[in-house]
């Protein structure tokens, strides 16, 4: 585990970036010292002093929801009607990064919900909102948005109209996903169309501005988080179906048409609030379970990208009220967990805010060249620090490759000695990839096989 300060109060915001780690939530001391509902850490975990933006909260909970980071500002959203102390702004605000020369100075950027804002996304010039809101800047929009990036001002033309609330969205291949508790998209239009719990659009940027997309994943209740890794979708909420499949909380379903993939199923008995991926496909989820796959995890676990088994890592979140992990983020091998917790692993100083340190996975070396009399191939696949649980990986092969596969049944020019996926064990730093060469008659020119660790 890091270095982290505790918190006084819910943490159900994160957002972690490559100086700076930003949390948001219902609290008013970090680390001891005042900071009203947001702050700036050091990414060794230690508060940043410079940096106040002082967000005023209302009376209901949730007064900081997202956090969204760019290279010129930081955006947030919640339940909040001034920042700064005093400075008007409605649900949405924005502030100079912490770079070491501000206060926390709030921009001019001023959308004006009307109420909650859960959601903050963008992508350049188009921020993206999405909550519990009727109206943007006076303008009826239901729950969804799209506005300018500098001032704030909504973008007329896009208006989804979801049915009901929106929770959590991310954008991919100039789509936008949205999740949340709603039952259709563009309601009350020409293109109206049924999506239970989530849709995408086509973004305000772009062609057939607004449209709502062929990906629904239908499920049957309330979606509260969704991550992209590998070509896939991830979902967790309190869902206990998606499409025709029986799938408890946490499901993984395809970026085109939304059809889930029953093979991927961690079996958390508690809802997810929030999921995040690491580069190497290491998938944490948080929420209010206590175990996952039958096994003891409370609040936080982490499941490999293959069939979603659960890892040996535990760090025993305990709490004397509540029992939740709203906020998760991952940067550089090192994950981010908030929520309402006092203690990890024992130590009470981690209350509500901890972050914990992962190997980091990689090839030996980055090339390496055999002939069609060696037989099998090793290569070495390494972690940077030894973990005290398995940790699973997996290969692909990249389409540039030009050497072809083969099997056990189908002849080619190699084919994996095993199957994925492969595991590095506890207090190992090394696995060793082994690859069969096929030698056959034939003369072949040299031919290429690139692998990907996924």
């Amino acid at each position: 585990m890091e270095t982290t300060v505790g918190v006084n109060g819910t943490v159900y915001a994160i957002e972690v970036t490559a100086t700076k780690i930003y949390i948001g939530g219902d609290f008013t001391q970090v680390g001891g010292q005042a900071r009203n509902n947001i702050a700036a850490l050091n990414l060794d975990g230690t508060l940043d002093t410079s940096w106040d933006p002082n967000i005023i909260r209302l009376e209901q909970a949730r007064t900081v929801s997202s956090i969204y980071a760019t290279d010129t500002a930081i955006y947030v959203g919640g339940n909040f009607s001034a920042v700064n102390g005093a400075t008007a702004r409605n649900y949405g605000a924005a502030f100079e990064i912490a770079n070491g020369s501000n206060v926390g100075t709030a921009l001019a950027w001023n959308p004006n919900a009307d109420s909650t804002i859960y959601k903050i996304t963008g992508n350049g010039t188009k921020i993206y909102l999405g909550g519990l809101f009727t109206t943007m800047g006076g303008v009826e929009r239901y729950f969804l948005a799209a506005v300018d990036s500098t001032t704030g001002a909504l973008d007329a033309a896009w208006n989804p109209k979801m049915s009901f609330y929106v929770y959590d969205m991310l954008i991919h291949s100039g789509k936008l996903y949205v999740v949340g508790l709603f039952g259709f998209a563009n309601q009350g239009q020409g293109t109206e169309a049924t999506r239970n719990f989530g849709a995408n659009f086509n973004l305000a940027d772009g062609s057939d501005v607004g449209a709502v997309q062929s990906w629904n994943p239908n499920l049957d209740n309330v979606v509260n988080a969704i991550a992209y890794y590998n070509d896939q979708m991830y979902l967790g909420g309190v869902f206990n179906q998606v499409g025709a499949e029986l799938i408890d909380y946490a499901a993984r379903v395809n970026t085109t048409d939304g059809a889930v993939d029953p093979s991927w199923d961690p079996v958390p008995d508690g809802a997810i609030y929030d999921i995040t991926i690491s580069d190497e496909g290491n998938i944490f989820l948080g929420g209010a379970f206590d175990n996952i796959g039958g096994v003891d995890h409370k609040w936080v676990g982490l499941v490999n990208s293959s069939d979603g088994a659960v890892s040996a890592w535990d760090p025993v979140l305990t709490t004397f009220v509540s029992d939740t992990v709203y906020a998760l983020d991952i940067s550089d091998a090192t994950v981010a967990v908030g929520g309402d917790f006092n203690r990890v692993n024992g130590v009470a100083t981690h209350a509500n805010f901890a972050q914990f340190r992962f190997p980091k996975i990689s090839f030996s070396v980055t090339t390496s060249s055999a002939d069609e009399g060696d037989g099998t191939v090793s290569i070495v696949v390494s972690q940077d620090i030894a973990s005290d649980f398995d940790l699973a990986f997996d290969v692909s092969v990249d389409e540039d490759s030009t050497a072809s596969a083969g099997s056990r049944f189908v002849a080619g020019d190699y084919a994996f000695a095993d199957s994925g996926p492969y595991t590095i064990v506890s207090g190992e730093l090394t696995f060793d990839l082994n690859i069969d060469i096929t030698d056959d008659e034939t003369d072949e020119s040299d031919e290429t096989l690139i692998i990907d660790l996924i």
